[in-house]
């Protein structure tokens, strides 16, 4: 069924796919080869982020359970993630202060496994999709830094 929760993170997922490619058309097409992978890296980053956000803004109740009960306003939080998301995608589709996105997404990312999963995991060992959720954002934070240390230092922050 195609109902709201579908097509909001289809649809920003879209935007911001069609976006970078519309902000990377000159860089692709002097690109040869897998060279046009790498200029594509930052937009396969960035649609994902804007998926992610949107579901942020459609279900924040339901999100705001996963906050840690020790940290206040839980709901301000799932609104605080569902907008850093969409400025890092912004940042990533526009290339603009991409060093400093990216840097900041992976510390997002590695304070959800700190935060969030790690904990569970460890309070439930025997629960595999717990380790799978350390190593999956485990993973997203080493691809920021990972892009964010393959940016030039020249003109970007």
């Amino acid at each position: 069924m195609f109902t709201h929760l579908v097509f909001w993170p289809w649809f920003a997922g879209l935007i911001f796919l069609t976006a970078g490619l519309v902000v990377a058309r000159r860089e692709l097409v002097a690109a040869h080869g897998l060279d046009k992978l790498i200029v594509l890296g930052p937009v396969f980053f960035a649609f994902p982020l804007a998926v992610f956000a949107a579901e942020h803004f459609l279900t924040p109740r339901f999100l705001a359970q996963m906050v840690p009960g020790w940290m206040p306003v839980r709901l301000f939080w799932v609104y605080f993630v569902g907008s850093a998301l969409i400025a890092a995608a912004v940042s990533l589709v526009t290339m603009k202060f991409v060093r400093l996105s990216a840097t900041l997404l992976g510390v997002m990312f590695f304070l959800f496994v700190l935060m969030l999963y790690l904990p569970f995991a460890i309070a439930h060992p025997g629960v595999r999709l717990a380790w799978n959720f350390v190593l999956r954002e485990s993973a997203f934070a080493g691809g920021a830094w990972a892009l964010a240390g393959s940016q030039s230092r020249q003109g970007l922050i």
